[in-house]
């Protein structure tokens, strides 16, 4: 009975060894990725709070894109798009390959190159507001032309984990972290697209004409 209590651990032991194996490239690539714009934003957030209440500071001609209007939404972006959701999808990646209980067979490559497009769209979103391209939208301060790039490498990611996980056995689905995780992936894209497309792109001129407050030229 030993015997096979010690059989059934090392197998166990080793199908993990094998599923952390199998994630172990987009996780890590994720992770410090994540960490190095832990690192971008917090000095940001750093100048950003000195320049707050010493506005003087490294006012310098050649550091004009370094004022608080532009290093806050520089620093709140870098958090949020290059450690938090980055982070949060290496951890989901992991999480679902484990509850799953199976090696991810394909589909790494895809989801490491899609990191990739994800950190340039940071990268640029990040240089856009330093240097004047913000929209002044709350969360949303990237340029307009940045979103579709974050859209497109989040949907690969989340397709891929998706699909691996529609291949575990039915009545092996039900953990209440895979669903909120799952849930996450759906739900994100979702409102990162509908929001985007309508403010970017099919916002009215006027937010007090489009409620009819204030009345267009002939009218």
């Amino acid at each position: 009975m030993e015997t096979t209590d010690t059989t059934v651990s090392n197998s166990d032991s080793l199908r993990r060894a094998a599923i952390d194996r199998s994630v172990k490239g987009p996780v890590l690539f994720l992770f410090a990725n994540a960490a190095l714009w832990l690192l971008a934003s917090t000095i940001m957030g750093l100048i950003a709070s000195v320049k707050l209440v010493k506005p003087g500071f490294l006012d310098y001609d050649w550091l004009w894109f370094l004022n608080y209007g532009r290093l806050q939404p520089a620093h709140l972006t870098a958090l949020v798009y290059g450690w938090a959701i980055q982070s949060g999808l290496g951890a989901s990646i992991w999480i679902l390959a484990r509850r799953s209980g199976l090696a991810l067979e394909r589909g790494a490559g895809s989801m490491v190159t899609a990191g990739v497009f994800w950190n340039i769209g940071v990268t640029l979103g990040v240089l856009g507001i330093l240097f004047g391209g913000s929209t002044s939208l709350t969360w949303l301060e990237f340029p307009a032309f940045v979103w579709p790039l974050f859209l497109v490498a989040f949907l690969i990611i989340a397709g891929r984990m998706v699909l691996h996980y529609n291949a575990v056995q039915r009545e092996n689905w039900f953990f209440l972290s895979s669903w909120y995780i799952l849930a996450g992936l759906f739900c994100f894209p979702w409102i990162f697209a509908t929001v985007n497309l309508l403010l970017n792109h099919y916002a009215p001129a006027s937010p007090l004409g489009a409620i009819g407050l204030v009345s267009t030229p002939g009218m």
